[in-house]
């Protein structure tokens, strides 16, 4: 009887732990949909507190379009390696959270042709566009990010929870 009872216990200390944690894990970042961001500081955050196995270098204006098909951003920060890995940081600022919805789709079409370019072009990289990609929307901006670990998506998470 006092077995019994002492595995009911444990039981249910279990089940409480479990119950606790299943709010953790996964990549869902609580989103403010009135944050305010300088595009221009938070690439920088994102450089220098994020993983990169490159140089992440400037993307020009006039590639921006042709790598993600956005052409309505009042503002764009693109970031980009050799090309070698699909390291990529893309921040881009919106008129409203229509455009950036839209824009948000055009994001995401971008990681599904790197997933489908690296499975032919460099499968050994293709872990990082699976694993350690952000894509998300918080209001007017749209955030796109392909790193080497989890830092830049945990930094980016913080700054968009606002």
């Amino acid at each position: 009887m006092k077995k019994n009872a002492m595995v009911r216990g444990v039981v249910c200390v279990l089940a409480a732990c479990m119950l606790a944690l299943s709010g953790c894990g996964g990549k869902e970042a609580a989103v403010n949909p009135n944050v305010e961001l300088v595009l221009s500081d938070f690439a920088n955050v994102i450089l220098t507190t994020g993983e990169f196995s490159e140089e992440m270098y400037p993307v020009p204006d006039s590639m921006v379009a042709g790598m993600y098909g956005i052409t309505d951003a009042e503002e764009a920060r693109v970031y980009a390696g050799s090309g070698a890995t699909p390291e990529e940081i893309g921040l881009f600022r919106f008129a409203d959270e229509d455009a950036a919805a839209a824009g948000l789709e055009l994001a995401k079409q971008r990681l599904s042709d790197q997933k489908r370019a690296f499975t032919d072009y460099n499968p050994d990289e293709k872990y990082r566009l699976e694993d350690y990609a952000v894509v998300e929307q918080a209001g007017k901006y749209v955030i796109y990010c392909v790193s080497s670990s989890d830092a830049a998506g945990d930094v980016i998470a913080k700054e968009i929870a606002g």
